[in-house]
C-alpha cells in the first residue's frame, strides 16, 4: 500500500491492494482446501467481509490526507511492536477471531487504518 501511494491516489491504491488480496486468498483457499476450518471462516471471515464493505463506503467520505496519516501512524506503531515483541501472539479464542476479522476487514479498505 505505501509503495502504491507513490504512484496512484489512495482509492486506486486500495483497489490494487484489494485485487492482490483477493487472488492471494483464492490461491491459499485452493491450495489448503482440505484443511479449511468452516467455524473459523464464520468467526473471522464474516465480520471481515462486512466491515470491509463498511470501510469501503467510508473511504468516499474521508479526505485522502487523513487516510494517509492514519496509515502512516498504524505502520509506525505496528513496526515498533513487531521490533519490541517479535513473537507476540493472540490466544486462539472465539472473541479474538471475531475481533481479528473485524479489524482486518475494516482497516483494510477504509478509515482509520490500512494494514496492507
Amino acid at each position: 500500500m505505501p509503495l502504491a501511494l507513490f504512484f496512484v491516489d489512495f482509492k486506486t491504491a486500495l483497489i490494487l491492494v484489494a485485487l492482490f488480496h483477493i487472488f492471494g486468498n483464492l490461491g491459499r483457499i485452493t491450495f489448503f482446501r482440505h484443511g479449511i476450518n468452516k467455524k473459523l471462516i464464520l468467526l473471522f471471515g464474516v465480520p471481515s467481509v462486512i466491515l470491509t464493505i463498511v470501510g469501503a463506503i467510508l473511504v468516499n467520505y474521508t479526505p485522502q490526507n487523513i487516510l494517509k496519516l492514519f496509515l502512516g501512524f498504524f505502520l509506525l506503531i505496528f513496526s515498533i511492536i513487531s521490533i519490541i515483541k517479535p513473537d507476540f501472539k493472540f490466544k486462539p479464542l472465539k472473541k479474538n477471531a471475531v475481533v481479528g476479522g473485524s479489524l482486518s476487514g475494516f482497516p483494510s479498505y477504509g478509515p482509520p487504518f490500512n494494514s496492507a
